[in-house]
C-alpha cells in the first residue's frame, strides 16, 4: 500500500508537471502568433496587460481565500499567491519599461529550461527504444541555442530581437507539445506490448 502510495504521487507529480508544460507551451504559441501577427502591438502593452490580468487574479484569490475560509487548512496558500500576483502586476503596470525587460529575460531563461525538460524526453524515449529519440535530441539543442541566444547575441536592433524572440517561442512551444505527445504515445505503446506479453 505504502509502495502503491508513493507511485500514485509520483505518477500525479509527473503529470502535474506534463500539464504545466503544456499550458506554458499553449501560452508561448498563442502569445508569439498575436505578436507577430499585430506588429503594432509592442512587447510593452503586452506587459500592461498581463499586469493588469495578475492584479485582478491576485484579488479574486485573496478574496476567494477569505470567502473559502481556507485559512483552516494549513497547506493553502491562496492569500500568499494572491498578493504575490497582485504586487508583480502593480510592478507592471506602473513600470511597465522595466518589467518588459525582465519578462523578456524570463521568456528566455524558460525555454531554457523547457530544452531541458525537452532533453529529457529525448533520453526517456531512447531508454524506451523510440527510433525517434534522436530528432527530440536535435530539438532540444536548437531550441536551447536560440533560447541563449536570445539572452546573449548582440542583436542589431530591439525590433530584430523582438521578432526573433516571438519566432523562438512559437517554436519552442509547439516542440514542448510534439515532445510530450511523442513520449505519452510511445509509453502507451510499450504498455500495450507489455499487456500483450504477459498475455
Amino acid at each position: 500500500l505504502t509502495r502503491g502510495g508513493k507511485n500514485l504521487k509520483k505518477t500525479e507529480k509527473s503529470m502535474n508537471i506534463r500539464v504545466w508544460l503544456l499550458c506554458a507551451s499553449a501560452c508561448y504559441i498563442i502569445a508569439g502568433i498575436v505578436l507577430l501577427i499585430f506588429p503594432a502591438m509592442q512587447l510593452d502593452d503586452f506587459c500592461y496587460a498581463i499586469g493588469i490580468f495578475l492584479m485582478i487574479l491576485g484579488a479574486v484569490n485573496v478574496a476567494w481565500y477569505f470567502v473559502r475560509q481556507s485559512y483552516q487548512n494549513p497547506d493553502s496558500f491562496g492569500l500568499s499567491i494572491g498578493a504575490a500576483e497582485f504586487l508583480v502586476g502593480l510592478f507592471a503596470v506602473l513600470k511597465t519599461t522595466e518589467f518588459t525587460y525582465a519578462f523578456s529575460q524570463i521568456l528566455a531563461v524558460s525555454m531554457v529550461f523547457d530544452s531541458i525538460i525537452k532533453l529529457q524526453y529525448s533520453m526517456d524515449l531512447l531508454r524506451l527504444k523510440s527510433p525517434r529519440w534522436w530528432w527530440l535530441l536535435i530539438v532540444s539543442v536548437v531550441m536551447a541555442a536560440g533560447a541563449m541566444a536570445i539572452l546573449l547575441a548582440p542583436f542589431p536592433d530591439n525590433r530584430f530581437r523582438l521578432t526573433f524572440t516571438y519566432a523562438v517561442m512559437i517554436a519552442d512551444g509547439a516542440a514542448n507539445i510534439a515532445a510530450a505527445l511523442l513520449l505519452s504515445a510511445r509509453r502507451k505503446q510499450m504498455a500495450r506490448q507489455d499487456g500483450m506479453g504477459e498475455n
